[in-house]
């Protein structure tokens, strides 16, 4: 926890506190390639390029093959009594501030059959709870 002295709307000193602890990556992949077919709340996803192993962004060709990405096993609830992160499956188009769209089912991407994309494929771990929670994002190249 880190405490920061912050200002109310009447000048007043406010101590909060901050969660300085980071969720645990269980695996974090990318990928880039195409949509193939969204079907029965899954999406195919063909992979030409990879990320290279012990690097961030830097890809490497490989033999084409398929990624299934079940999002009948996403809980996009979100209840912080009992769970604080939900699962999320999100577009973005690179505009930083705008440009993040937030979907609930694999059918709603079907605009992104056909155009390369690059995709994060997350799964991370509450430091605290021990609760899972994954995220996947699909952006345009």
């Amino acid at each position: 926890m880190k405490k920061t002295i912050v200002f109310d709307e009447e000048g007043n000193e406010v101590e909060i506190w901050g969660d300085t602890a980071v969720p645990i990556r269980i695996h974090d992949n990318y990928y880039k390639g195409e949509i193939e077919k969204i079907e029965d709340n899954k999406i195919y996803f063909i992979v030409d390029k990879k990320e290279k192993e012990e690097t961030k962004f830097v890809y490497e060709d490989v033999e084409d093959y398929q990624v299934v990405f079940d999002i009948n096993t996403y809980n996009f609830e979100s209840d912080p009594g009992l769970r604080y992160y939900c699962d999320s499956l999100e577009f973005s188009n690179g505009d930083f501030w705008n440009g993040v769209e937030d979907f609930y089912s694999a059918s709603e991407l079907e605009f992104l059959l056909g155009k390369y994309l690059r995709v994060q494929d997350t799964i991370f771990e509450d430091y605290y709870t021990g609760d899972r929670y994954k995220a996947l994002i699909f952006y345009l190249k």
